[in-house]
Formats: C-alpha cells, structure tokens, sequence
C-alpha cells in the first residue's frame, strides 16, 4: 500500500509539470480569444482554420506569431504576419534568402453589364469602336467624324468604300432570302459574279461618269469591276464550302458590350450555326489582308474579333463559339478567334486603354500617312 501511495504521488508531480510547461509554451505567443476593437488597433481579418467552422476574425497586425483562438469553435491556430517588403529591402536581400508576403489578387476584369444587339441612346463620347480608335490615329480626322458639330458631310467617298458597300448588301440580300425561308444554307447559294458586275455597272456609272459622291482615286472603272468579280468568286470558292448545312441566325447586325463607363460598338456580317451546335460570326472584308509587318492592322483585327466573342459569349451563353474575318480581295484569307477568358481580358484592358486616349484628344491636327488620297476630308485637311 504504501509503495502504491508512492507511485501516485509521483504520477500526479509529472502532470503538474508537463502542464506548467504547456502553459508556458503558450505564454510566448499571445493568444487572442476575441475579435479586436478596431477603432483602437491596427487590425485586419483572418480565418479561421477549422474547415467547418471558417468564421471570420478581425485580429491586431503584428510582426510576431500570434496563436488565435476561435471564438465560435474553440480551436486554435497560428498565424503568421510579415511586413510588406519595399524595393530596397528586396534588393539587399540575398537570392538565398526567403522572404513572406501576402499573396496579390488578380486585377479585375472590367465588370461587363450587358449586351445587345441593338445601340442604345448614349453620348458619343461614351461610344468605343474599332473604326473610331483607328480613326483617331489622325486627330483631324477624329474629329470631322465624331467631334464636329454639327456634322459636316463628307465631300467624297472613295469608289473602294462604294464597290465594298454594294457587294455587302448583295450577300446580305442573299442570306436573308435564305433566313426566309427557313432552310439551311447549300452549296448551290452562290453569288453570280456576272450579274452582280452588271448591277455595279449600272449603278455606279450615269452617261459613262461615276455617280457623285464616289470618286476613283487610282486605275478606272474597268479595274473595279473585275475586282468585283474576283471578290465574289473568292467568296463562293472559298467561303460558301464552309458555310454549308448551316443554320442562318442573322444576317447584317449590330452589337453593343455595356461596361460601367463606356459601350463597345461594332457591326457584324454574318451570325451562323453549325451541325455541331457552334455559333459562328462573320464579317466580310473587300481589300487585302494585313501584311506580315503590319503589326497594328493584325492586332486591331485581334481586338474586333475578340469583341465579336465577348458579345457572343454573353448574348447566347455559350463558350462554343468562332469569329472570323475574311479578307476577299486576293483570295479567302480566314482570321480566326474563339472565346476565353484570357483573351477577354486583352480586349477590355485594350479597349479601356483606348477609351482613355480618346477622351484625352484635344488638339486636332492631321497626321499624313500614305492612305491620304483616300480620305474623304483629304480637301478639308490643313496638311
């Protein structure tokens, strides 16, 4: 008996000391129960680590180990505060060194609010599209298009502007009939190129003269036609194939994208589906394809496809989706985008860009460039 007597003794001295130790384990990092009083400390949220409970608690920035104790379910946990690390500090430090920060949010994307396929009543200077940014690379030009007012008409327009108008309303024309009558698009759809030659010819010329306000700035009429006639051969060798056994969904659109500061606006050819349930856009294009070294032409026809995916994207809900520009003046040159997000991204922090330069525009001037000729305030222009 009194050798067991002894024994306990023993076993309960052991147990005072180990939770002597205990407590004064603890009694190095402070422990916070409660969620601080944030008028009077620095302070900032946490959570807790419990993955069933996961509250939230406000507790005190501090340069030491804090062990935290959850109000809500008791359990406790460390946690860890470094200081923010400035350029100097991160320069002295060592390649071996290691150094904690808090992990950096991605920036937001600018909130899209809604789409449309109409465009809403808003100010010019809230618009934003591909034609308006390439615009205002000649700041006179900006300005007779979208600033003037009032608007003073244009004095000329170029036949390339009239002969792409004419051949875009036939492939309207032609695509509409089809809607119509509620069938899906075959390969015997073809354009005749002799007809639609024709038709140019008589509208465009009156007692052997270009029509006003057109103007052939190089070659004569004869070379217009049979550039027509290319392009709508080109169109049904190269395009019609990949058309065939779609579904027409619209042909000749608008599209408006919503942000919170500014609309994005732009026009579409062609919306299609095909057997595979994939929504495809189409936008026609009358002159050549950019050249490989024409880097800003390449990526503003980026941006305008990216738009056309965006507007998709939201409009039908579907992920499922191809943008193509297709240059018809040499052959079919096909420029493709499909939607993802990182390319929604690219084209909203572009398009934002471009919306704060615009906005910065105050001095008109001309900036020459070899496209001169062409433009239609070339008799206007102080250059």
């Amino acid at each position: 008996m009194e050798l067991l007597g002894l024994l306990a003794i023993v076993l309960v001295f052991i147990v005072i000391n180990k939770i002597a130790a205990r407590g004064k384990k603890k009694s190095s990092e402070p422990s916070y129960k409660t969620i601080v009083d944030e008028d009077k400390v620095e302070s900032e949220t946490v959570v807790c680590k419990n993955l069933e409970c996961q509250q939230k608690l406000r507790v005190p920035k501090s340069d030491k180990r804090l062990t935290i104790t959850c109000p809500k379910c008791s359990k406790s946990f460390s946690y860890p505060y470094a200081p923010p690390v400035v350029k100097e500090e991160a320069a002295k430090a060592s390649s071996h060194d290691t150094v904690e920060s808090k992990p950096v949010k991605p920036k937001q994307i600018k909130i899209i609010k809604s789409v449309s396929g109409t465009f809403s009543n808003i100010p010019e200077s809230e618009r934003v599209s591909i034609s308006k940014i390439k615009d205002s690379k000649c700041p006179f030009k900006y300005f007779k298009n979208y600033i003037e007012d009032p608007r003073e008409e244009k004095p000329f327009l170029s036949i390339e502007l009239g002969l792409g108008n004419f051949f875009h309303n036939k492939v309207e024309k032609l695509f509409k009939t089809i809607a119509a009558q509620q069938r899906l698009i075959k390969k015997e759809d073809s354009l005749s190129a002799d007809s639609i030659v024709n038709e140019f010819e008589l509208s465009f010329l009156w007692n052997k003269k270009l029509r006003e306000p057109y103007k052939i700035i190089r070659h004569d009429f004869d070379y217009f036609k049979d550039r027509l006639a290319t392009i709508a051969n080109n169109f049904n060798r190269g395009v019609l194939p990949k058309l065939r056994d779609h579904k027409v969904i619209k042909a000749e659109g608008n599209l408006e994208i919503k942000t919170n500061d500014y609309a994005i606006r732009g026009k579409y050819d062609l919306l299609t589906q095909d057997q595979k349930g994939r929504i495809l856009l189409w936008d026609w294009k009358t002159g050549t394809a950019p050249k490989p070294d024409y880097y800003e032409d390449f990526t503003l026809q980026k941006i305008q496809l990216g738009i056309y995916a965006i507007w998709i994207r939201y409009k039908y809900k579907t992920e499922n989706i191809m943008a193509n520009a297709v240059f018809l003046r040499d052959n079919a040159y096909f420029l493709q985008e499909v939607f993802e997000y990182h390319i929604e991204k690219k084209v909203v922090d572009f398009i934002d860009f471009e919306y704060r330069n615009l906005k910065e525009i105050i001095d008109y001037f001309p900036i020459p460039n070899n496209l001169c000729q062409w433009c239609s305030w070339n008799s206007k222009c102080p250059a």
